[in-house]
């Protein structure tokens, strides 16, 4: 294991890079590390890590806490949400101004063994919502596609008790997912690889 100024490594694969969104990433998928080049995109999720923000919607019957101490969120530190859930609910954002083929993500870990929740595009069904098996690895999620409204968003539903915990909430216009970018109240742009 190794944690660095830009990185934490862990049995030589990146986990995630720090805050500073325009540092050349290096990708370890094919065992052996090369520069990682990706267009300009934008996270449109303006709260992608602070859960607690009144910008998500937490459905009755899910019971947040923010900022646990139990886990370490993929970028090293203590900022993860744990929800536990009836079974039925969960917790969403809605109503974000983007029309066309989108990228939804999130990074999303068990709190013991394995459990399931729903992800979902929460104004409608389109894209088909995704049933996940999430383990007590962190795990990023995505789900790619268009509502075909003008407004889309991004849904973990069906929290069971076994609980989960939630980092990373991304949403992009893009036919795939880039790499995470963090933000904290503003949609945060990184630039082109070049």
């Amino acid at each position: 294991n190794y944690t660095g100024l830009n990185a934490t490594i862990t049995n030589i694969k990146i986990i995630e890079i720090t805050s500073d969104t325009n540092l050349p990433r290096i990708d370890y998928t094919g065992g052996v590390g090369h520069w990682l080049f990706e267009p300009q995109s934008s996270n449109l999720i303006t709260y992608s890590e602070d859960f607690s923000n009144s910008y998500w919607t937490k459905q009755s019957g899910v019971t947040p806490t923010y900022n646990t101490t139990e886990t370490l969120s993929p970028d090293g530190t203590y900022n993860a949400t744990k929800l536990v859930g009836n079974g039925t609910t969960g917790i969403f954002k809605t109503s974000i101004s983007v029309s066309g083929v989108v990228s939804r993500s999130f990074y999303l870990k068990s709190v013991t063994g394995t459990t399931t929740a729903l992800f979902k595009e929460p104004n409608t069904n389109i894209p088909a919502p995704i049933l996940l098996t999430i383990t007590n690895e962190w795990q990023r999620f995505e789900m790619i596609g268009d509502n075909g409204s003008a407004f889309q968003g991004l849904q973990i539903d069906d929290i069971t008790l076994d609980g989960l915990y939630i980092w990373g909430g991304q949403l992009e216009q893009n036919s795939y997912a880039t790499s995470y970018i963090p933000t904290s109240g503003a949609i945060s742009t990184r630039l082109q690889d070049a």
